[in-house]
């Protein structure tokens, strides 16, 4: 509630509740000084009764009162979670609610609510525009974004506001901001790098491991936008559980080279193999112990880790002519 007047004259802006015969206590007030608006915020259903006083007794005087029109969007739900989404169907709808006050132009109103969705001003990368929704307090965004063949380098954010034009008074809401987490960035590159399989968001990790290899020594992920490594990663227990039979089987101490990779740091790593089993959590590449101590890995050598591999059920053994150092294994059927 707004209250307006000429600059030489104070007047002064109470609230009751109730109307003007049966008023009920005091429920806000503005006593601002001369010429000064005064304004009352107050949500509530029911009557009220406003009165304007003249404090200053400084004379007559022109003054205006109008109840102003507000908007909020009231609630925000993201599909995965409730804190994240990607694009992929499923995971791309948002929904979000609005809130007009005061409550009785909702009848008339709710339905006009337009809405707008596009990219977040508070960085400096291209999420997109999303095409904005049918108008409405209860309507569902769906996320769109350009294209990224090679991934993106960075987390797809938005800026969502609403609109409604009411009795000629136009309320603009207080914007809400929605930003892939970590894991959802990750499984974003899976999206728009069409990788033949797109991991759950279950299936990612940020913890765990086996007596011999932990999280972190698995992890060789790379997040494009912090040059860190990503928080969570696809590690398969049957990753572990077969680094562990080779371990026992090799009898030597193994050094991961490289364990899980994001699509991103696979491109960058080896682009001639987008589709290798490092993205899908089941393979690491083992350097070869020097057993004969000559500073030389020799064939035999190679093979004896590759053997142990191989005992440990793995399904896949890259030949040694593509690695020489380290052994890839794999367990892609298991």
């Amino acid at each position: 509630i707004r209250l307006t007047m000429d600059s030489h004259i104070d007047y002064d802006l109470f609230v009751y509740s109730g109307d003007q015969s049966s008023a009920g206590p005091l429920i806000a007030q503005s006593t601002y000084g001369r010429g000064r608006p005064d304004e009352c915020t107050l949500t509530r259903s029911g009557y009220i009764w406003i009165r304007v006083f003249n404090y200053s007794s400084s004379g007559s005087g022109n003054y205006s009162l109008g109840i102003e029109l507000s908007l909020t969007i009231s609630q925000i739900t993201l599909p995965n979670d409730n804190i994240s989404f990607t694009t992929q169907p499923g995971e791309n709808r948002i929904r979000c609610l609005a809130d007009i006050k005061p409550d009785y132009l909702d009848a008339a109103y709710n339905s006009q609510i337009e809405w707008e969705i596009d990219d977040d001003p508070r960085d400096n990368y291209q999420s997109g525009n999303p095409a904005d929704p049918e108008r409405g307090n209860d309507v569902n965004l769906t996320i769109t974004a350009p294209a990224a063949p090679n991934g993106r380098r960075f987390p797809l954010s938005y800026r969502i506001r609403a609109f409604v034009t009411a009795n000629n008074l136009r309320a603009t809401s207080t914007p809400r901001y929605v930003t892939q987490d970590e894991r959802d960035q990750c499984r974003q590159e899976y999206i728009d790098m069409n990788k033949a399989r797109r991991p759950a968001r279950n299936e990612f990790v940020n913890g765990g491991g086996s007596p011999n290899f932990s999280f972190n020594e698995l992890n060789s992920s790379i997040n494009p936008t912090t040059g860190n490594r990503y928080s969570w990663a696809v590690l398969r227990p049957i990753l572990y559980t077969g680094l562990e039979a080779t371990r026992a089987n090799y009898g030597y101490p193994m050094i991961v080279n490289s364990g899980y990779r994001n699509p991103i740091r696979q491109l960058q790593v080896n682009p001639t193999a987008p589709e290798s089993r490092h993205i899908y959590g089941d393979a690491a590449d083992i350097a070869v112990v020097d057993i004969n101590n000559n500073g030389i890995i020799e064939p035999d050598e190679w093979d004896e880790l590759a053997d142990a591999a191989t005992a440990a059920n793995a399904d896949y053994i890259e030949p040694r002519q593509q690695t020489g150092a380290w052994v890839h294994m794999d367990w892609r059927f298991h």
